[in-house]
């Protein structure tokens, strides 16, 4: 399940020149001949250690895997089981013009499926963390008895779309966008107080 950092209409942005109908083509023999298909290919990286900014240590990207509107992906390629092999879920963060698109916790059919009982739980640490909001802790279980898999994400929310006024108070983008020294206007171009 993909949780975006960006709206659907920023991602229907990013596009690149294609290698196939679902991947861009990738450096370092094909090159993007667009900034939004460049930005695939960069990515965040700590000066010090040179892992990837705002990932788990343990994260590496492949260039094959930058898809449109999504990003690069990164994931444990050392401890990731092969497709045949795979059960337990895995943590995929999708990097993208040096920053993080979305985090991903994906899982197969057979963990969320079956007569037996499933769970799993992580609580990553990011490198170099700048977004705040990257989740502390997931966990996926399954219940055969209900057939109900339930997916538990915690951290800290980002103030979507709030902003901090010199007054303290938060006001939403649209609110201020809409309302002039207390006044607006309605349908019919007459004007109300608001409260």
């Amino acid at each position: 399940m993909h949780i975006f950092r960006i709206t659907p209409e920023e991602r229907e942005s990013l596009v690149c020149d294609m290698l196939n109908p679902f991947i861009c083509k990738s450096p370092p023999n094909d090159t993007q001949s667009t900034v939004t298909g460049r930005n695939y290919f960069i990515v965040g990286k700590d000066a010090e250690s040179g892992l990837l900014a705002n990932a788990p240590d343990t994260h590496t990207y492949s260039l094959d895997t930058a898809v449109p509107g999504e990003g690069l992906h990164s994931w444990n390629q050392t401890e990731a089981a092969s497709a045949g092999d795979w059960f337990n879920p895995l943590l995929v963060t999708g990097l993208y013009g040096g920053g993080v698109q979305f985090w991903e916790p994906m899982f197969p059919y057979e963990f969320s499926s079956g007569d037996t009982a499933n769970f799993y739980d992580e609580a990553p640490t990011y490198v170099s963390q700048t977004i705040v909001s990257l989740p502390s802790y997931w966990s996926l279980g399954y219940d055969p008895d209900s057939a109900v898999t339930t997916l538990t994400i915690k951290g800290k929310a980002e103030n979507c779309g709030k902003k901090e006024t010199k007054a303290g108070k938060k006001e939403t983008k649209a609110g201020k966008k809409n309302t002039k020294a207390g006044k607006k206007k309605t349908k019919a171009g007459k004007k109300s107080k608001t409260h």
